[in-house]
Formats: structure tokens, C-alpha cells, sequence
């Protein structure tokens, strides 16, 4: 009796273990898996507006994420020439390779148009029915950057004091002419080191330099369009 009594249990306990090994651990409630809202900024780049997205590392209950399906941004476009024109929506989805979260992403968008403000959103989407929320808009007023300034020439008036001169660009990258007051960025690079001085209401600085170490200027024409820095390329070096 004592050893069928033995059987008896090791047959339950064995049957226990194995229905045990075969269960599955729970799926993680979808309220804690929706991943933390991306952070995006915007910038006009060229002809063309950059988007950088901050894409989530884990989850808004703290866990960590290993991928992302996918990334929605939501795009509109209201014209500044025609304030009663109604806005244009679109909504855009990316199935980039997104195995590597807590990283940048970068998204170019081409299809702007001058006069225009855009607003963009993006959410990212862990799976079929999980997805963040939207993030803070990323405003840009759109017109085309101004061109590159020119003519760039260093002028020694003594062995340790010079002066840097330039011509600003009439035309916008598209040879349309400028219609807004320019400013300058104005970088400086010695020893593969940049200083980045601002210039205003002048296209000329007066600088000094000691010994002989090969110095190398460039320079950046900009305006502000509304409430949006929009840059132009930098021209081309000039070194002594």
C-alpha cells in the first residue's frame, strides 16, 4: 500500500511539473507596454525640412524596449499667403529598421513649399494595437535659405592685425532675391578647433593673430522668418 501510495504522488507531482512547464508567462497588460512619446525638432535644411526624432528607450510604465514597428508622423500645411485656404493633412507611416531604440532618427521631408508654415507630430508604434501618444508639435515657417556669401578676402593693415571682408548673397538658394535683413555666422578655425562669432548689420570683422599658425575662415548667411532660423550654406574657406 505504502509504495502504491508513493506512485500515487511522484504521478501527481510529475503531472503538475510538466503542465507547469508548459504554461506560458503572461502577456504584459497593454496599458504598461505603450512606449514613452517621442521628442522631435525641425529645421529648414536646403530645399527641405529635417525632422530629428528622439525615439523611445522603454515603456511610459518603465520597462525596457528592444524595437519599434513603427514611426507615424502627422504632417499640415497652412498657407501664410491665404490664411482661409484650408490646411492640407497627411499622415505619414516609416517601417525603418528600428532595432536599436533610445536613438536618432532622421527624416527628411522634400515635399514643402515656399510661404508655408509646417507642424509635425510623430508617435512611435511598439505593435498592431500598441502605440504612443503623439509628441509636441515641431513648427517651421518654410522659405528657401539665402545663398552663400562670397568674395571672402583677408586684408593685413599690420604683422598681428587683419581684417576679414565678404559679400553677402542677393539671391536665395533659388535665385529668387532676398526680401529679409541678413545676419552672419562667422567660423573661425585654428588648430581644427571652430569659434563661431555672430554678425550683425556689418559683413566685415576685424581680428588679431599671433605667430605663424595657419588660420581658416568661413561664413554663413541667415535670416529669421518668423519665428524660424532659416541658415544658408557656408561659403567656401578662405586660409592664410
Amino acid at each position: 500500500m505504502r509504495m502504491i501510495s508513493f506512485f500515487k504522488v511522484l504521478g501527481l507531482f510529475l503531472s503538475l511539473f510538466f503542465l507547469s512547464c508548459g504554461k506560458k508567462a503572461p502577456p504584459i497588460p497593454i496599458d504598461k507596454s505603450v512606449p514613452e512619446t517621442p521628442k522631435a525638432t525641425a529645421k529648414v535644411d536646403g530645399d527641405a525640412i529635417t525632422l530629428y526624432i528622439d525615439l523611445p528607450s522603454k515603456t511610459r510604465s518603465g520597462n525596457y524596449l528592444t524595437s519599434l514597428k513603427a514611426l507615424i508622423i502627422e504632417k499640415k500645411e497652412i498657407s501664410l499667403d491665404d490664411p482661409k485656404k484650408k490646411e492640407k493633412r497627411w499622415e505619414i507611416k516609416l517601417n525603418p529598421n528600428l532595432h536599436s531604440s533610445a536613438s536618432l532618427f532622421i527624416y527628411r521631408d522634400e515635399k514643402v513649399s515656399q510661404r508655408r508654415l509646417y507642424i509635425y507630430r510623430v508617435k512611435a508604434k511598439k505593435d498592431f494595437l500598441v502605440e504612443s501618444p503623439f509628441s509636441d508639435e515641431a513648427r517651421v515657417y518654410f522659405r528657401y535659405p539665402p545663398k552663400a556669401p562670397t568674395k571672402l578676402e583677408v586684408v593685413e593693415f599690420s604683422p598681428s592685425y587683419y581684417l576679414l571682408r565678404f559679400q553677402p548673397p542677393l539671391e536665395d538658394i533659388k535665385g529668387a532675391p532676398l526680401e529679409l535683413p541678413l545676419e552672419f555666422t562667422l567660423e573661425r578655425i585654428r588648430e581644427g578647433k571652430s569659434t563661431f562669432i555672430d554678425l550683425k548689420d556689418k559683413n566685415e570683422y576685424t581680428f588679431t593673430k599671433d605667430g605663424e599658425q595657419k588660420e581658416c575662415f568661413r561664413v554663413q548667411a541667415r535670416f529669421r522668418y518668423f519665428s524660424t532660423e532659416i541658415n544658408g550654406p557656408f561659403s567656401r574657406e578662405v586660409c592664410f
